[in-house]
């Protein structure tokens, strides 16, 4: 009787050892400060395999309604400048030599490392030496399922 009482005590003791060492573990969220350097194809998105970023499709249809009819997507990437990422697209008219750049401001909100779009607006610039930059309202994220445009760790 004593020894299985004895069991009895040392199966619980182990017990109560494991709930309390599980009970002090805790997520460590890791930290993912936005680089003063670097930049990278948004094509690459799709094959990066990280949850929520939207793969380089999805991004051209988010901007879609922006780009004019007479003009195609060329070009596309996650950049800093001057100590800000940013998305930079580029498109090229079908009849002309012109060009349109359109930038978007992008943060890392608290660090995780995925990067949204900073906020409601968007540069237009044309190669157009006549023509100033323009800036207009960006077209809602929120019905979007994916919400990262880019991500820190893709930054080279």
């Amino acid at each position: 009787m004593k020894t299985l009482l004895k069991k009895q005590i040392g199966k619980i003791s182990i017990m109560a050892l494991i709930v309390l060492s599980c009970m002090s573990c805790k997520k460590e969220n890791i930290k993912h400060p936005t680089p003063n350097a670097g930049s990278y194809n948004i094509s690459e998105n799709a094959a990066a395999g990280i949850a929520d970023l939207m793969s380089q499709a999805e991004i051209l249809q988010l901007f879609e309604p922006i780009i004019p009819g007479e003009y195609t997507f060329e070009s596309g990437e996650i950049k800093v400048e001057d100590g800000q990422a940013c998305l930079v697209l580029r498109t090229r008219g079908k009849a002309t030599l012109t060009e349109f750049t359109i930038r978007c401001d992008l943060v890392n909100p608290e660090n995780e490392g995925g990067l949204t779009l900073a906020s409601g607006e968007y540069t237009l610039s044309s190669s157009d030496a006549s023509s100033s930059p323009s800036t207009h309202p960006i077209p809602s994220l929120a019905s979007k399922k994916k919400t990262y445009v880019g991500h820190v760790t893709l930054l080279k």
